[in-house]
């Protein structure tokens, strides 16, 4: 049994949710919004909205499973409200049998891993999807390379602001992404306030940041 939370502030597509209940799996689907939403099984989160995105999508989904006995499933998903799945693909996602995998929109975590590894808790901060990947790498649990898109997760693409680039180079120093990387994904996404974020970071460093320093380094010098 797969516990699926759509995560959305104030409005979730029809087509969006009947793609979802029509996977062939067996899954229970809640939707966790800021406020409440048409729907049937509606978490409503109470948060502040002028906190970063990802750390208000932390708190609801950690509020949200609060809700809920873990054990009672094996996998979770986290999906993004504006995300689309076309026939099959959780199905797919789970034969990877990998304990935690899919897209930061479409996130499939087994539910052990998610207790003994992030110890029942999302990542609070900005960039909370890339937290939950980079963590479980850091400690050699899985290979950060296996995020590859996958065929069939259709969402609708919004380019980061300047404001979230910069944010997103913050924090992600704190997880302990090296300079090659900063260097490399400003490249990659032709926006330098990605590494000027990267450079005027004063967040307090994740505890696992050198891990994941050393891990990110090795994979660029070896492959």
């Amino acid at each position: 049994m797969i516990l699926t939370l759509v995560i959305t502030k104030d409005y979730i597509e029809p087509e969006n949710m009947r793609m979802l209940q029509e996977q062939n799996i067996t899954q229970d689907i809640y939707i966790v919004s800021a406020v409440p939403v048409d729907a049937v099984d509606n978490i409503v989160v109470d948060v502040d909205q002028s906190l970063p995105l990802g750390v208000r999508m932390g708190i609801s989904i950690n509020k949200a499973l609060g809700c809920f006995d873990l054990n009672r499933y094996s996998h979770i998903l986290k999906i993004d409200g504006d995300v689309s799945l076309c026939p099959g693909v959780i199905q797919r996602l789970l034969s990877l049998d990998e304990p935690i995998c899919g897209t930061g929109n479409c996130l499939l975590v087994k539910v052990p891993f998610f207790i003994e590894v992030h110890k029942e808790r999302w990542g609070e901060c900005q960039g909370e999807d890339q937290y939950m990947i980079l963590l479980p790498f850091a400690l050699g649990l899985i290979d950060w390379y296996q995020f590859k898109p996958i065929e069939g997760i259709n969402y609708p693409y919004v380019p980061h602001s300047d404001r979230e680039m910069r944010a997103n180079g913050e924090t992600e120093r704190a997880f302990g992404l090296p300079f090659i990387y900063a260097l490399h994904y400003t490249v990659l996404c032709r926006n330098i306030n990605y590494l000027l974020g990267w450079l005027s970071s004063s967040y307090k460093k994740a505890w696992f940041a050198d891990l994941l320093r050393r891990r990110v380094i090795v994979k660029y010098v070896l492959g």
